[in-house]
């Protein structure tokens, strides 16, 4: 008799790749984002779309002190509680149709 089951191949890709940021990262990198024309500073609040600049997923790692309005395809649940604490808003696609 052969072998049972089945192994599977350890070449194999990822179908897709899904491009993440942290909370952190994020309020981070904001004021150079600003800069660049890829996020809207109007007050003391922060714009951004993160599809725009290639991102699809927010993530919940860290601490974020600024007020951001967000759009994004994904968000875990731990990073629209922090966005939130901070006085920010987090858009879905799902959401503006």
């Amino acid at each position: 008799m052969g072998k049972k089951g089945f192994k599977r191949p350890q070449d194999l890709t990822r179908i897709y790749q899904v491009n993440t940021i942290n909370v952190k990262d994020l309020d981070q990198s904001i004021d150079n984002l600003v800069l660049d024309k890829k996020a809207i500073k109007s007050g003391n609040s922060y714009s951004i779309n993160l599809n725009e600049i290639n991102i699809q997923k927010l993530l919940g790692k860290g601490v974020i002190n600024k007020v951001i309005n967000i759009t994004v395809n994904k968000v875990s649940q731990r990073a629209i509680e922090k966005i939130q604490e901070a006085g920010g808003k987090i858009t879905l696609p799902s959401q503006t149709k």
